[in-house]
């Protein structure tokens, strides 16, 4: 099965467990790209992945001793 390139917001909230509202927050903050077809938002798989990257790791992926 091939995976999907754009996800849906209900898709992201699911799956961080938060709300809806939270990731549009995120979208209308500019923290997590998105395209808005009609009313929907839509996330490209890797936007979402690098949004996740930089959430794991806030500090660019430098360990502190």
């Amino acid at each position: 099965m091939e995976e999907k390139n754009w996800l849906r917001v209900e898709t992201i909230a699911r799956d961080l467990d938060v709300s809806e509202g939270t990731v549009r927050a995120w979208i209308r903050d500019g923290l997590l790209k998105a395209a808005k077809f009609r009313k929907e938002y839509r996330i490209r798989r890797e936007d979402y992945e690098e949004f996740i990257q930089k959430h794991l790791h806030p500090d660019g992926g430098e360990s502190k001793p």
